[in-house]
């Protein structure tokens, strides 16, 4: 500093320049030292310093995460230097970081690869597997960047490299689906990581794995051991994956519990989801998960409160009137008949036809009025709902109370008439169905088609066989005692329980006795 106050132009000056620089930059200075190297090419533009002041430059740069300015830096400088050695090597490699950091995958792999094949510097190999490993991450080319991680793993590396290898190996793989494996690395990684971000990374991962796994109550203890974090590695984006990776682990946690009948445990989980989370994304799922829990366990008033607030917070109209829908059916649960059945009635006047809990509702509504014998009301909604080509389930179920409605009515021709309707338009468990309907056929009169159905049946010999007795009994029953015999034959071939009672009825006609 002395000698450039008091000889600015000596000789010395270009050396006094870069080596000010070289200190500031050993010092961490970086921003020091790239003031001073840029003064340097401005004084002494032809000076033998002039390409090693280029170099530091670039470090600087990258040091300061200026990418733009590093990447500007070194496309003018790369063309007025030999493409040769270990420098080319790493102005290649620092080129390919600012086009990484820059999100320009393509340019940085073809520069990692460029620096590749320069470099003969183990610790610079590793650094650039790392970045080919994580362009091929970005790429979505999971097997090429394990093959780039699992080459620095192998090597034991550079130290940093080696951290981000195993948490780009980790992440690949959980991406992969490989989440047994991405835990193990994950949890190799959180035991030998230096690097507090990293470390952090991995604690991040390993929940997000085990949410992955459904192990939602070890991700929520993970998460909350994350959570304990203080440092500068704790930015603004890890802090927004740790809230929306705990409040996913907290909620599905409640909904595993739901799902697996442990309400009570589901509500508190749910209930502790509301205070930590209230702007979630998933906080209207998690209220009326909350009031489910509560109706399971039967607390029917409680449930109503929870359920009154989900249908007036939630901006979800789907959610909104699931809501609506629950709160109905806790207050008929609850006695208040005319109330419920009002608001299932909203339900319909509220919300388009197509909407699933508008399909709920008219079933509740048919259910109520079939159980106060008034018949033709519970048709008339049953009716409405199958015009609304509901979801599959629910046009099954219409189906089917409309026909139980019809023949309660007395009308066993048009229940047959449903009954037919439902078999083109849901053909789910055809068999079983086939055999109700010869039944309902056979209750009719309508014998012929009926034994049709019974004996056609194919792939179930349980069933078969039930139906070939039913058309042995149909034969008895008009005297027809060949076809009896041929059907008690067929039924005793089959070699299932049904197929004694054949046998011994075989015996028993052939026998004489014909009662």
């Amino acid at each position: 500093q002395k000698l450039l106050l008091e000889y600015p132009h000596s000789t010395y000056s270009a050396s006094a320049f870069y080596s000010l620089g070289w200190c500031l930059f050993e010092q961490g200075k970086f921003q020091g030292a790239k003031d001073k190297f840029m003064a340097m090419k401005q004084a002494f533009p032809v000076s033998p310093l002039a390409k090693e002041a280029d170099l530091k430059l670039a470090e600087c740069l990258y040091q300061l995460k200026d990418y733009a300015g590093l990447r500007n830096h070194l496309e003018l400088f790369l063309k007025s230097v030999s493409g040769e050695g270990e420098d080319s090597a790493l102005l290649k490699f620092y080129l390919a970081e600012s086009c990484y950091y820059l999100q320009d995958y393509p340019c940085a792999k073809e520069n990692y690869a460029s620096a590749r094949k320069l470099s003969r510097d183990d610790d610079l190999i590793s650094l650039i597997e790392l970045g080919l490993g994580w362009c091929a991450l970005k790429a979505n080319e999971y097997p090429e960047a394990k093959t780039h991680f699992e080459q620095i793993l192998k090597t034991q590396g550079e130290e940093n490299a080696w951290e981000n290898a195993l948490l780009g190996e980790a992440l690949s793989r959980q991406i992969s689906q490989e989440l047994e494996p991405a835990l193990e690395s994950y949890e190799k990684l959180i035991i030998m990581a230096k690097n507090p971000a990293t470390r952090l990374d991995a604690i991040l991962g390993k929940a997000e794995v085990l949410c992955g796994l459904a192990r939602y109550k070890e991700a929520v203890a993970v998460y909350e051991q994350a959570g304990s974090f203080q440092g500068p590695e704790f930015d603004q984006p890890k802090i927004a994956r740790l809230t929306s990776g705990a409040a996913e682990a907290v909620f599905y946690l409640g909904k595993a519990y739901y799902d697996n009948g442990d309400y009570l445990s589901g509500y508190l989980s749910l209930r502790n989801f509301r205070d930590k989370f209230p702007v979630s994304s998933l906080k209207d799922r998690a209220l009326i998960l909350e009031g489910l829990c509560l109706k399971s366990l039967r607390r029917y008033q409680e449930a109503c409160g929870i359920f009154r607030l989900s249908a007036g917070s939630s901006q979800d109209s789907g959610i909104s009137a699931r809501a609506e829908l629950e709160l109905n059916d806790c207050l008929y649960t609850l006695g208040k008949i005319e109330e419920a059945l009002s608001g299932f009635e909203a339900i319909r006047a509220k919300y388009p036809p197509s909407e699933a809990t508008v399909s709920l509702a008219l079933l509740k509504l048919a259910g109520h009025y079939a159980q106060e014998n008034k018949l033709d009301l519970s048709k008339g909604y049953l009716l409405d709902l199958i015009s609304s080509r509901p979801e599959p389930d629910i046009l099954d179920e219409a189906y089917q109370r409309i026909v139980k409605v019809c023949k309660a009515m007395g009308d066993l021709k048009e229940a047959i008439s449903y009954y037919r309707l439902s078999l083109k338009e849901s053909p789910r468990d055809l068999l079983r169905r086939q055999f109700q309907l010869a039944e309902y056929l056979e209750e009719a009169g309508e014998f012929q088609e009926a034994i049709g159905l019974y004996s056609g049946i194919a792939g179930d010999s349980a069933l078969l066989a039930k139906g070939l007795l039913r058309c042995a009994n149909i034969s008895e029953n008009s005297g027809d005692w060949e076809s009896a015999l041929r059907f008690y034959g067929m039924a005793a071939e089959l070699n299932v329980p049904e197929s004694r009672f054949a046998i011994e009825r075989i015996e028993t006609i052939k026998g004489g006795d014909k009662e």
